[in-house]
């Protein structure tokens, strides 16, 4: 993956973050109890101001339950096991 399209997928990381948030009725603090992740490092991830590291979506995936391709938008792939 490119940096250019490595920075647009986490870019919209924080977007994602806070839509299902809300779509689910839960606070940064419910959050950060369920994940053990501070209520201002969630909300900088929220905002962009913080970038995503795998050990900060592992949690956040689980406690949406999402798959972490879904929270981070990857762009979908091919299947590995169709030969051209």
């Amino acid at each position: 993956m490119a940096d250019d399209e490595l920075a647009s997928v986490l870019g919209g990381v924080g977007a994602r973050l806070r839509a299902l948030r809300q779509e689910q009725g839960g606070t940064l603090a419910q959050l950060s109890a369920a994940t053990g992740i501070s209520v201002s490092t969630l909300s900088r991830l929220e905002s962009g101001l913080r970038k995503p590291t795998l050990e900060l979506l592992l949690p956040l995936a689980r406690a949406y339950r999402v798959p972490l391709d879904e929270l981070v938008g990857a762009p979908e792939t091919a299947d590995p096991r169709i030969r051209p």
